[in-house]
């Protein structure tokens, strides 16, 4: 299995040992926003400690925002470092003016939403768990490791920047409608789709069965490594096909490259006989992807067939997609 896939279950096993940590037992160290009296995140009267005190949370600890908060739900409105482990199963904003830094590891889990309309700066590591989403419409600077195993939709809207000097793992749909600067490695495991202007000084590695869609009028240049699927719809992008395809409508879709052989056989003692999909496979492929099932049709004889016999190899992709070919079994 490749490094990414357990890079993939490492983020995994670190989400679930924070959770079992938090939610398990109300521990020293946890804090857990309440809003109780407003929506300002640097009130103490809208947190809980672990005494069940009104208190701020403090360098290294955790603080959670729960998914069933009925009170305020927080924002961010002044400039702030954050060194502490944040839960988000809600909606955190951060307010036009704030610059914000995360030094430590922020998990957005599924129902929780990061929004971003002033300045947020990840310096530690910002990890998706089963869905969520960032929506940024201000400034978002990436200097640690941004991890969206979780397939969280990412969305950087029109005017909003989005510059990731730290790595990039996405398994989720990202779409680009402003301005998106990448100085480091993004690896594009799910869907990515650019609407807005791209400056790739990095690498952006599209892998198999991964999307990447261009659709504006401009270039997506730098370093761009297509392994998986790739659709340029505008302007142009300047992909390097390793294995991968491009096409040029939505509508169009890849599918494997069908070899057949064909094929001579004897019916068994019992004059009958079943052949296998590899009898005729004569090295089909989908670099693009990977083939996830073969089938030949048909596949049982007697002596009823005795002669040459056209059969269908059918070759399905992980993304559904299939293509055939045709061999004759004498």
């Amino acid at each position: 299995m490749s490094k990414h896939y357990y890079t993939k279950v490492a983020a995994l096993v670190a989400i679930a040992v924070f959770t079992l940590c938090s939610f398990a037992g109300f521990g020293q160290g946890s804090f857990v926003w309440t809003g109780e009296q407003d929506a300002d995140w640097n009130n103490p009267q809208n947190w809980r400690d672990h005494n069940f005190q009104h208190n701020l949370p403090t360098p290294g600890s955790t603080a959670t925002i729960p998914a069933d908060l009925s009170g305020h739900q927080p924002v961010i409105s002044t400039s702030q470092v954050i060194d502490y482990v944040v839960q988000n199963l809600k909606l955190l904003t951060i307010a036009a003016g704030a610059q914000v830094e995360t030094q430590s590891l922020f998990i957005n889990f599924s129902g929780g939403c990061i929004a971003i309309h002033g300045s947020l700066v990840n310096v530690g590591t910002i990890a998706f768990d089963n869905d969520g989403k960032l929506d940024n419409y201000g400034f978002f600077e990436n200097q640690g490791t941004l991890d969206n195993a979780g397939q969280a939709a990412i969305t950087n809207h029109p005017g909003a920047t989005w510059r990731s000097i730290g790595n990039v793992i996405n398994y989720g749909p990202i779409t680009n409608k402003g301005f998106w600067e990448i100085f480091a490695i993004v690896n594009n495991f799910g869907t990515t789709t650019n609407q807005g202007l791209v400056s790739n000084s990095g690498t952006f590695e599209n892998f198999p069965c991964a999307t990447l869609i261009h659709d504006a009028d401009n270039t997506f240049g730098g370093d761009v490594w297509n392994l998986g699927v790739a659709y340029q719809l505008q302007g142009f992008l300047n992909a390097t096909n390793m294995g991968g395809v491009v096409l040029f409508k939505l509508s169009e879709t890849p599918k494997p490259t069908m070899r057949c052989k064909d094929a001579t056989v004897q019916l068994g003692p019992d004059g009958t006989l079943t052949i296998s999909p590899e009898l005729v496979n004569d090295g089909s492929s989908a670099d693009y992807c990977f083939i996830t099932q073969f089938d030949v049709q048909p596949k049982h004889f007697d002596c009823s067939h005795v002669g040459q016999n056209v059969v269908t190899l059918t070759a399905t992709d992980a993304l559904g997609n299939s293509a055939s070919c045709q061999a004759v079994v004498t």
